[in-house]
């Protein structure tokens, strides 16, 4: 007996509704279980591709590009300290066998006292001198001679920029070795031709790469530094070193985005996950890539496993649905007959059925179009937050110009202008206004900016209570200026407080014009602290335009850490005022100046350590942590002459009284003329009519260091200068200065000038022979 078509219905529908069951018990949660195991695990690597990228960024900035960029300011600016370097920049040391050895030994202590460098190279072109890795050369005599020579004159005098960074550089003085070299002009912002000095200092390739071999990197990790070109400056495969990614699908995105960024992508046919963050003081870009292709293919196989489960789950309910079905029509075929019979004797009722049914269905549509006008008024209520979401998303760079043309009407955005950049506003509330007052400052400067502008269309939103960003859409590129000054009047006709306007750089509409422009808004925002009067900070005025060198601050730094150690606050007083107006020009570079101010710092620190004194207990706070609580350099200039005030006056209650400079300076001329003599302190005090005691509590105070170290620190300069100058053996020398065990000496000399005596004797006269020969040549 074949089943009524009613009942094949019903069995379709069993069947189906089965099936359906079994999908939603088994492929939709698996579908959603792995898609969310993926995307954490993505997320996680991410996070820990961003940490290592980070850790590298900041361990080889602090630890070698930071001091490398600043050892030109340092050791070849205008200080008296600094004159056997500065002197042959305007005169011919050629002819001075003694200059060019002391210029020598200069270069070769510097390169000693970092250990991540492998050399320094100096060329002087008012005598046409080249020191290699503190070897000399003369100019004139390299076309025909040094092969090595003849090409660093090649490179770095006549072709490289003024400041640049070499990758995989080969040092041919000695062994050779691969190394990442640094050049720098001297003054810092001239060309060649009118650089008085060129500066090449030469960083060992081992030291970077040896860092990120010691990371503990997985091994599907790989971190590596690039440059803007997208050459490998350090890996842990050193083979890979020089290479270049540009042409990568890795390369194009670490090499357009700027500052930093994360994303997944096919490299080398594997898909990675990529993490970069830029140097604070270079063009490099610090990389960390891990690869998610093992942990992707094993999700693909789950899911595959799964899926064929999930087949044969449906097969089976298929075969079972239809036995059971068929096995039990008869009956239901029965309970079906009686239900058509019921249902006659309700058909007198079918009119009354349909009638309910089109009432139910008319409040079905009302009710329908009630939430679709409820949804329409939230939808317009939360237009503000919509609007306010879409800019924020814009300026972070979460969204770009091109993704956001879905939303526009929907935001209330409308972009017309060719052109478009970013501005940040900084406002100076008092703090006594409360968070909501200086809420409605912003508030009133937003509406204000808001205003319709013929040309002009300008978003901005409030990003906390002393903050405004937004952006500016117009057509003609000549037009910003007149643009910025309308919404300067904007916003002070909004407000009457002092406030700081930062505008980011110019860009066609497309892509992230937005976000590139906001991230040179911040960088002029980093001037609002050297500039605290000063209302507007354009990028292209301050961050595109030629900074000056730092030789001029430096040498007032010089002598400010002399008054700070001599206590003379009136000389303190002026040289600071000096140093923080000569920096509020803006010709200095932001990080130029923060360096200044922190060697500012680094001197009162190192006099309270010479003077066994306690910054906590001198001033009741740790001096880096407090500097970075002050708002601007006009404070930081009232904040440091407190600081030497107390310093001074803690000084003055610890010496008990005044030690004039006379003393000291009588301290040291006898200690210089007595040197190979049995030196104590008790004869001292004696030859200078004070008491041992006197002299035990204030030589610290006046000399800024103990007896026993001013006293081995000048034997030590003795013996090297009795080394190459005189013939007398490595005992007898130790023996006129008065040490009797020769095993000391050689320890404390070694401590001092990293070379025993022997051997700093050995290259002074190997040095000395060399240019005794060039002269005879």
């Amino acid at each position: 007996m074949k089943l009524p078509l009613k009942l094949n219905t019903i069995f379709a529908r069993m069947l189906i509704f089965n099936m359906a069951m079994i999908i939603m018990a088994t492929i939709i949660p698996q579908a959603v279980f792995f898609n969310f195991f993926t995307k954490t695990y993505d997320d996680n690597a991410k996070a820990y591709n961003t940490k290592n990228a980070l850790e590298i960024r900041n361990y080889v900035d602090e630890t070698v590009v930071e001091k490398v960029v600043n050892l030109p300011n340092v050791y070849f600016s205008q200080l008296q300290s600094n004159d056997d370097l500065v002197f042959p920049m305007e005169n011919d040391i050629r002819n001075t066998p003694s200059r060019i050895l002391t210029i020598s030994q200069k270069i070769f202590n510097i390169t000693s006292s970092m250990d991540f460098l492998d050399s320094i190279d100096v060329y002087y072109r008012a005598g046409e001198v080249l020191f290699i890795n503190s070897n000399v050369h003369f100019i004139q005599d390299v076309e025909t001679g040094n092969d090595y020579a003849f090409e660093w004159i090649s490179k770095y005098r006549d072709a490289a920029s003024e400041r640049s960074w070499f990758v995989n550089e080969t040092v041919k003085t000695g062994a050779e070795r691969n190394v990442t070299a640094y050049k720098r002009n001297i003054p810092y912002n001239v060309s060649n031709q009118e650089s008085k000095a060129i500066v090449v200092i030469n960083i060992k390739q081992d030291f970077l790469n040896k860092f990120i071999k010691n990371m503990n990197l997985q091994q599907e990790e790989v971190m590596l530094i690039v440059n803007k070109e997208g050459e490998i400056v350090a890996h842990q495969d050193s083979s890979k070193i020089g290479a270049s990614i540009a042409d990568t699908a890795l390369g194009r995105f670490v090499l357009q985005s700027e500052m930093s960024g994360n994303k997944d992508l096919k490299s080398e046919g594997e898909l990675v996950t990529v993490s970069y963050v830029k140097s604070g003081y270079n063009d490099w870009k610090y990389v960390s890539v891990l690869s998610i292709e093992s942990i992707h293919n094993k999700n693909r196989q789950m899911m595959l496993y799964i899926l064929t489960l999930c087949i044969i789950l449906l097969v089976v309910n298929l075969t079972m649905s239809f036995v059971f079905t068929k096995g039990a029509y008869q009956p239901f075929g029965v309970v079906l007959d009686r239900i058509r019979k019921l249902s006659a004797v309700f058909r007198g009722e079918e009119n009354t059925l349909a009638q309910n049914e089109y009432q139910m269905l008319e409040g079905t549509i009302h009710n329908l179009a009630g939430n679709i006008h409820s949804l329409s008024e939230k939808l317009e209520a939360n237009k503000p937050i919509i609007h306010h979401d879409a800019i924020s998303r814009l300026i972070l760079g979460k969204t770009n110009l091109d993704e956001v043309k879905d939303i526009e009407r929907l935001a209330g955005l409308s972009f017309t202008g060719s052109y478009i950049f970013t501005f940040i506003i900084q406002i100076y509330s008092d703090t006594g206004l409360g968070y909501e007052n200086r809420m409605l400052v912003n508030y009133s400067i937003v509406q204000e900016l808001g205003m319709k502008r013929e040309g002009l269309q300008v978003e901005s939103i409030s990003e906390d209570d002393r903050t405004i960003v937004g952006f500016v859409n117009f057509e003609l590129l000549e037009d910003k200026k007149n643009i910025c000054g309308q919404l300067q009047a904007a916003i002070e006709s909004a407000v009457n407080t002092k406030f700081a306007f930062c505008i980011g750089g110019t860009y066609p509409r497309t892509g992230d014009a937005i976000f590139k422009s906001y991230k040179e808004a911040q960088e002029c925002c980093k001037y609002m602290y050297f500039m605290p009067h000063k209302r507007i900070f354009a990028y292209e005025d301050l961050c595109v335009s030629p900074k000056h060198d730092l030789e001029n601050p430096v040498k007032l730094l010089n002598r400010l850490e002399d008054a700070i150690r001599s206590g003379k606050d009136t000389d303190f007083s002026t040289l600071l005022d000096s140093i923080v107006e000569d920096l509020m020009t803006g010709f200095y570079h932001m990080d130029d100046g923060m360096y200044i101010l922190n060697s500012i710092v680094s001197g009162i620190k190192k006099t309270l350590i010479g003077l066994d004194m306690n910054e906590w207990d001198t001033f009741g706070f740790d001096l880096r942590e407090q500097m970075q609580e002050i708002g601007n350099i006009a404070d930081f200039r009232m904040w440091m002459n407190d600081v030497f005030q107390v310093l001074c006056l803690k000084r003055q209650n610890t010496k008990k009284s005044m030690i004039n400079n006379e003393l000291e300076q009588k301290i040291i001329t006898y200690i210089d003329e007595n040197i190979y003599n049995n030196l104590s302190l008790e004869n001292v005090s004696k030859a200078l009519n004070i008491s041992a005691s006197y002299l035990s509590r204030n030589f610290r105070a006046l000399i800024g260091m103990g007896f026993s170290e001013y006293l081995s620190e000048k034997k030590m300069q003795c013996a090297a200068k009795l080394l190459y100058e005189s013939d007398r053996t490595v005992k007898e020398i130790a023996s006129q200065l008065g040490y009797n065990s020769i095993q000391h000496f050689i320890k404390l000399f070694k401590e001092r000038y990293v070379l025993t005596p022997k051997e700093y004797q050995k290259k002074m006269r190997g040095d000395i022979r060399d240019m005794k020969g060039d002269d005879a040549e």
